[in-house]
C-alpha cells in the first residue's frame, strides 16, 4: 500500500488545486465513516483478504487525498482498513501511524518542490519541538492502540478523531 501512497502524496502536496469543493466531498464521507465506525465497537468475526493490485490503487489513492488535504491519510486509511474488513483494529492503528508520518512528509516535499516560500514562512524553531511531540505522541498512542486498550476505545477515538477531521475539512472547526 506505501509503495503508491508516498508518491501519491508528494503529488499531491505538489498540485495546487482550488480544493474547497473537494474539502467538502471528503468531510461529509469522513462524517459518515466516523458515523458508520461508531455504530460496530467491535472487530469484524472474520477479515477479508485481498489482491495486491486493489491495495496499490487504494495507497495511491489515498496518498493523492493526504497530499491534496494536507494530512497524513490515516484519516482516510483507517476506516478503510476497518470498513473492508482488511484488519482488526489493533493493527489498523498500529499501521495508520507509518502511513501517516510517511505521508506527512511526502506531502510536505511535494509543497516545499512546488512551493518554497510557503514552507519556509511557517519553518519556526518550535515547529521542530512540535515535530517531536508529535512524533512521541504517535509512538505511545500506536503502541496504546495496538497492544493494550480495548477496540471499543479505539474505534470510538477513531470516530471522534474522524468527526473532527470532517468538521475542519468543512471549515466548521479549526479554521484560521
Amino acid at each position: 500500500m506505501y509503495v503508491l501512497a508516498i508518491p501519491a502524496a508528494f503529488l499531491g502536496g505538489w498540485l495546487n488545486l482550488p480544493a474547497s469543493w473537494f474539502r467538502r466531498v471528503v468531510g461529509v464521507v469522513l462524517l459518515l465513516s466516523a458515523w458508520r465506525l461508531g455504530r460496530s465497537l467491535e472487530d469484524p468475526p472474520q477479515l477479508r483478504e485481498t489482491k495486491p493490485g486493489v491495495l496499490l490503487t487504494a495507497g495511491a489513492a489515498l496518498g493523492l487525498l493526504a497530499g491534496l488535504t494536507g494530512t497524513g491519510g490515516g484519516v482516510f486509511l483507517t476506516p478503510l482498513l476497518l470498513l473492508c474488513r482488511w484488519c482488526s483494529t489493533r493493527q489498523a492503528a498500529a499501521v495508520s501511524v507509518l502511513f501517516i508520518l510517511f505521508n506527512s512528509l511526502a506531502g510536505l516535499c511535494g509543497l516545499w518542490a512546488a512551493k518554497p516560500a510557503v514552507l519556509l514562512s511557517v519553518l519556526r524553531p518550535e515547529l521542530a519541538a512540535l515535530l517531536l511531540v508529535v512524533l512521541l505522541a504517535g509512538a505511545i498512542g500506536s503502541r496504546l492502540g495496538s497492544r493494550h486498550w480495548p477496540v471499543a476505545w479505539i474505534r470510538r477515538a477513531l470516530a471522534c478523531v474522524l468527526v473532527l477531521a470532517s468538521l475542519k475539512l468543512l471549515g466548521l472547526a479549526g479554521s484560521r
